[in-house]
């Protein structure tokens, strides 16, 4: 993507973030210092019942609790939904597809440090926990915004943690075959 368009996209972008209700302030740069780490927000919240049962299941919880700072792009029970795994399911998940597989596809969905939204529009891939790298791709007409293929949420970005942010998609990402 030419370096004009990345410019274009990250001013909407920073456009839509300036008028977006989310759960914390717009700035991840300076992740909150106390309060609800990344697992709790995503318990208390009610839209990310799938991804926290995955992270119960695969014994990810103190990792991603710890003290060190991470981003979480975290889909939503409806992402998940899109290819057939839920709440209710996720067991069989895990049996079908195996532990590893499964611990890697969660894996691809974080990655360390505490990235904002403008940092994530400004990188052309990111690598994540698993150790895979996923591509971030920005379109202005309209705005989206995808990473590893997932497109993000653009009106839930941000949202500060004491262990880092997260950043909703609308999709699930898969780590590359």
């Amino acid at each position: 993507m030419s370096t004009t368009l990345r410019r274009v996209a990250l001013s909407g972008l920073a456009g839509v973030i300036a008028l977006a209700v989310v759960v914390g302030p717009a700035s991840a740069k300076q992740p909150a210092k106390s309060g609800p780490s990344i697992v709790d927000i995503a318990v208390s919240n009610g839209n990310f019942q799938t991804l926290t049962q995955l992270v119960v299941q695969l014994g990810l919880v103190d990792a991603l609790s710890a003290r060190g700072q991470l981003t979480v792009f975290a889909p939503t029970d409806a992402a998940f939904a899109k290819i057939g795994i839920t709440a209710d399911n996720v067991d069989d998940t895990i049996a079908a597809l195996g532990a590893d597989t499964v611990r890697n596809i969660v894996l691809f969905h974080v990655t360390h440090g505490a990235r904002s939204s403008s940092d994530v529009v400004a990188a052309s891939q990111i690598r994540m926990l698993n150790g895979d790298f996923a591509r971030v791709s920005v379109s202005s007409d309209p705005l989206r915004v995808t990473v590893g293929g997932a497109e993000l949420n653009l009106g839930l970005l941000d949202i500060r943690a004491s262990n880092g942010v997260i950043h909703v998609t609308n999709d699930v990402l898969l780590p590359p075959a």
